[in-house]
């Protein structure tokens, strides 16, 4: 019998959507009442220790406040618990975020006495409530501008040559004092020559980069009051694998683009395409060099080249692998390991330069990072803040490898996780999409096996346990010793050569694809969220085990084809809404028309439900652990009456993993993953009892964050009999028509609405 794959549902949101939600008061919480004094006291002689500890400095220099961390208890990180009658502009008012539950604040001796007479005079229970939440105030120090390793390995080298650093100054979010700062910087600079210049990031987001300077001033700049960081700057070069080189190509298996087809377009930013590959030339729309010619080695950007064209024909037409093919921009902007480097701002200069000059390529393919450079909790990275800026400001996605762990032996599945494989930079950028790798072949000298993490990709999560990598796709297997013949990724080689290799760079480029084409075969504007929201939620469709441990190494799974991702079955119905979130008003949608179909003779409901919500949430990097300023959550659930007026919203799809307790501590899941801008609820009902249901999205703010601006966000929606039997998607569409909401079919290109045969 002959199938045809159905349209997805676009909901359109209306006025009356959004609503004012119950909020109850509460009395502010005093942590550990009983001890209240002691700790008020304690806290007192920490404010007069911090006078003691920066006498000097306020008598050489009385205009230029200092930094102390706060840090609170590990159960009053919420921002209910912020201790803003505390710590504001009165007293030392919070100037920024170290890790999470660590604030900074500026001091001087002032606001120092200030801050001593609030924490021990008036006893209000707000303001006993935030000082019981405070559980140490202390000098930023030196262990908090450079780590010892980074420390360690500056000294060493400057010992014997100059070493480029970069060096971030305080921003005490005062023009006047964050010049006499800068101004005082510059001075030490200055008499001693050094060569320096600021560069900027991100919008007010500048580092101040330093190629020349002496092992004396660089103590010196260290222990500068202005000074926040210091480290090395990090550089980017290809270190080349082995190529496999397997047979000769040539236009019969590996074909020329199609004149009657309009390919989507992806940016290659690497190391190059090899110009004397002659059958990949036509789908070259254009070329940018940013490296000399006698510094370039090819074999990368060509392999990453190859597999964002044709994927699926270079592996053999497996069916794992998309078919749909793409054109490219190729940038050379990574030198061979042997021959040169390109330093960080460098490459984000590239990046500024290239992308606003095709406006028509919204997919960006790094397969690149930082071998040294391992994401941290507390902090994103500068490299990954400036990716998040580019990406805001060009309305583009960076698809970015999570990074290879090569140390021998190579490792099984199940693994040890250990913070040496955790993923590199720039995998940790908010906005882009990170790609971790999976064995698409086994053999009886492999480690892994088919659908498993390959033995070399990195683990998450990112910063602030914001899920990272998000999918993965195949990017080849090895053994216990690296080897990969005849499990590796096929793709092109230098002069038209078949060549094979194995590495997360590889299955970067293949989501890249995937991604793109989603784009470009949707006939209406489809915002950059929504795509990405498409995509990782084909990736949890695709996954039956979304446990603790595979998140880390897996993300959500692995993508679909494109007639998978953007078209329905009968059994199956997926809605998709774009939103924009109103600061203070809930969106909510009920009756949810769950279909009658799933709903067993005694009333109760079972199927598949699975949510994907992505946002583009506002961003500064000031705040650390604490980036992300807004955060976007979805409950759809039970929302029957409790009495003759009033209704209870139970929320019956969870957030998953389900186990991810096991990954992080409570406060870590609530004030850190809860954060994160992309979220997957999953759940199959089993005798869920119902008469009504309701969704409805909100937003919450930081602290700090006070914009009124609406909040946009992506949710798709799919509900699904697991039998595969029930027409789901018929009383889907029937009830949503029933109901009077707004919708449409998701117009998508002719050549993708397709039919299949069994």
């Amino acid at each position: 019998m002959s199938e045809e794959y159905l349209p997805i549902k676009v909901v359109f949101p209306e006025q009356n959507d959004h609503v004012r939600p119950h909020t109850g008061g509460g009395k502010s919480k005093i942590f550990d009442e009983d001890d209240f004094i002691e700790h008020r006291d304690n806290i007192a002689n920490e404010v007069d220790y911090l006078s003691d500890h920066f006498r000097e400095s306020f008598t050489k220099q009385p205009d230029i406040p200092c930094v102390a961390k706060v840090k609170l208890r590990n159960d009053a990180i919420a921002k209910s618990h912020r201790p803003t009658r505390v710590l504001n502009e009165r007293t030392c008012p919070i100037i920024g975020i170290k890790d999470l539950g660590e604030l900074l604040i500026s001091v001087d001796e002032g606001k120092l006495e200030k801050l001593k007479s609030v924490v021990t005079g008036e006893e209000t229970d707000e303001l006993k409530a935030q000082i019981s939440a405070i559980e140490q105030i202390l000098p930023y120090g030196p262990e908090d501008v450079i780590i010892k390793s980074e420390l360690d390995f500056i000294t060493e080298s400057l010992k014997h040559e100059s070493v480029p650093i970069k060096l971030k100054i305080f921003n005490h979010q005062n023009h006047d004092i964050n010049n006499i700062l800068s101004m005082g910087l510059n001075q030490i600079l200055q008499e001693d020559e050094v060569d320096f210049e600021e560069v900027q990031y991100a919008e007010n987001y500048s580092i101040l980069k330093i190629t020349k300077i002496s092992l004396d001033t660089f103590k010196i700049a260290s222990n500068y009051v202005g000074t926040q960081s210091i480290s090395p700057l990090p550089y980017f070069s290809h270190v080349s694998p082995q190529f496999l080189n397997l047979s000769e190509l040539d236009e019969t298996n590996y074909p020329t683009p199609d004149p009657n087809i309009d390919y989507p377009i992806i940016g290659i930013i690497d190391s190059g395409i090899d110009p004397n590959n002659n059958i990949i030339k036509p789908w070259i729309t254009a070329t940018h060099s940013f490296v000399d010619e006698s510094d370039r080695n090819y074999e990368h950007g060509t392999f990453v080249a190859g597999l964002c064209v044709h994927p699926k024909i270079l592996n053999n037409n497996n069916t794992k692998f998309p078919e749909n093919s793409a054109k490219i921009v190729d940038v050379i902007a990574i030198p061979d390991e042997d021959k040169g480097r390109v330093y960080e701002d460098q490459l984000i200069d590239i990046i500024n330069t290239v992308v606003p000059m095709h406006p028509e390529v919204k997919i960006w393919n790094l397969s690149v990072g930082f071998y040294h450079q391992l994401c941290r909790d507390d902090k994103f990275s500068d490299f990954s803040i400036a990716l998040d800026n580019i990406q805001k400001s060009n309305d583009i996605i960076f698809i970015i490898s999570a990074g290879n762990y090569n140390r021998r032996p190579m490792r099984g599945w199940p693994r040890n996780t250990t913070e040496e494989d955790r993923i590199i930079t720039p995998a940790d950028s908010v906005m882009g999409i990170t790609v971790g790798s999976l064995a698409h072949v086994e053999n009886s000298n492999t480690m892994v096996k088919i659908d498993e993490p390959s033995p070399f990709t990195r683990h998450g999560p990112g910063p602030s346990f914001i899920p990272k990598p998000e999918i993965s796709h195949y990017g080849g297997n090895c053994s216990i010793t690296g080897a990969y013949l005849q499990s590796g990724i096929l793709s092109l080689g230098i002069g038209n050569q078949l060549s094979e290799c194995i590495g997360t760079s590889f299955s970067t480029p293949i989501v890249s694809n995937i991604l793109a084409n989603i784009i470009d075969s949707v006939n209406d504007d489809i915002n950059i969220s929504m795509a990405k929201a498409l995509l990782i939620h084909s990736s949890v469709i695709n996954s039956e085990n979304l446990d603790a441990e595979n998140v880390k190494y897996m993300g959500f799974g692995k993508p679909s084809d494109i007639k998978e991702i953007l078209n329905c079955k009968p059994w199956s119905a997926t809605m998709i809404l774009d939103v924009d979130l109103i600061p203070g008003l809930e969106f909510h949608k009920w009756p949810f028309p769950i279909p009658d179909c799933l709903k067993n003779s005694n009333g109760t409901y079972r199927g598949d439900i699975c949510m994907t919500l992505v946002y583009d949430p506002p961003l500064d990097a000031q705040y650390g652990a604490e980036y992300c300023r807004t955060n976007v959550d979805v409950s759809l659930g039970t929302y029957d009456l409790i009495d003759d007026v009033n209704r209870k919203h139970v929320k019956q799809i969870p957030l998953n993993p389900l186990d991810i307790s096991e990954l992080y501590e409570k406060h870590l899941i609530e004030h850190g993953f809860k954060w994160s801008p992309v979220k997957v609820y999953k759940r199959r009902l089993h005798r869920i009892k119902a008469d009504t249901w309701r969704i409805y999205i909100k937003t919450q703010r930081r602290k700090e964050h006070t914009s009124e601006d609406p909040q946009p966000a992506s949710l798709v929606i799919t509900i699904s009999d697991p039998n595969k039997t029930e027409p789901v998607y018929d009383q889907f569409i029937a009830n949503i028509n029933r109901l009077g909401w707004h919708s449409a079919d998701l117009q998508i290109r002719d050549r993708i609405r397709t039919v299949i045969s069994e």
